[in-house]
């Protein structure tokens, strides 16, 4: 029998993760799909959309788990952080999703001047539920059902090839994961940001609570613009928000600058180095078949929204 080579089981165990992530973001989409097309369902909105959210993070998981779990998983340092540091980096979280989200929208305006229509599909589930289920979803349920995927479920996998290695494909997963143009630039970052606290940190508390944060203020948000057309002063409100906003954004690049030569990347515990690990990606067919497949998908439910 021929014995497999390091590098061949190192392409075969990200082709894993592909593959596992693949069937993950199918059976989000297709599994909730078909639920919420029951005939029993129809007229029960909130219903429907509370038995698709099950399935999103109660049935699905268990795709991805099923071709990831016999990897072998890294060690948590165990190291929290302080209050004060807790307070710093949702500031930091925030002040860079929001420089995100205004790239996204460059590019979305920069694709509209030719004569592209997009629609934002976040948009319309906002509007189509009431507060209380989208504070829910967006504030309780998705940040501990994400977290526990992709900062323990697939970053536990992803240790021991390196916290480089480790971050971005755990961060551009997240971003996938979210299936729409409008989501993945702020998404992608903020899995950057809480993949690499929680790898330095060990404590998943830690992104749940941030990712409730962000969740929360951007729902508030969203909260806000209709009310401006029935009370004028609401505008001020927005306006001073918009200032803060900006100027998170700016205390973010500082800390980035500052900090980010200071960020100490641990090594690949696996007989490689961070760089073949990365080099290796783009050979394992798994990993190609599911950034096309996302790429593809996200495009689909963008011109669909419309």
């Amino acid at each position: 029998m021929k014995e497999i080579t390091p590098k061949t089981r190192l392409r075969r165990d990200l082709g894993r993760v592909g593959w596992g992530l693949l069937l993950f973001f199918l059976g989000t989409q297709l599994i909730p799909a078909f639920v919420m097309r029951l005939p029993w369902l129809r007229g029960h909105q909130a219903l429907s959309y509370i038995l698709g959210y099950i399935c999103i993070y109660g049935i699905s998981p268990l795709l991805l788990l099923l071709l990831i779990h016999r990897l072998p998983k890294g060690e948590s340092p165990g190291l929290p952080l302080s209050p004060r540091a807790l307070g710093r980096a949702m500031v930091f979280s925030l002040g860079m999703s929001s420089l995100a989200n205004y790239v996204t929208l460059g590019i979305i305006t920069l694709m509209e001047t030719t004569g592209l229509t997009t629609g934002n599909p976040m948009e319309a589930q906002i509007s189509s539920l009431p507060f209380w289920l989208n504070f829910l979803i967006a504030g309780v349920s998705a940040p501990i059902c994400e977290e526990l995927i992709f900062r323990k479920l697939l970053l536990d996998r992803l240790r021991p090839m390196g916290d480089r290695a480790a971050i971005w494909i755990s961060g551009v997963a997240f971003g996938l994961f979210h299936m729409n143009l409008y989501q993945f630039f702020y998404a992608t970052l903020l899995g950057l940001i809480f993949a690499g606290i929680v790898l330095k940190t060990g404590k998943l508390y830690h992104s749940i609570l941030l990712h409730a944060g962000i969740n929360i203020s951007s729902l508030l948000l969203s909260q806000l613009a209709p009310l401006a057309e029935e009370n004028p002063a609401v505008n001020g409100l927005i306006g001073m928000l918009g200032i803060g906003i900006l100027a998170c954004v700016g205390y973010s690049i500082h800390l980035f600058s500052r900090y980010y030569r200071t960020y100490r990347h641990d090594p690949p515990t696996l007989p490689f180095t961070t760089r073949e690990v990365l080099l290796t990606l783009p050979k394992s067919v798994g990993v190609w078949v599911l950034v096309l497949a996302s790429l593809a998908g996200s495009i689909a439910i963008i011109f669909l929204s419309v």
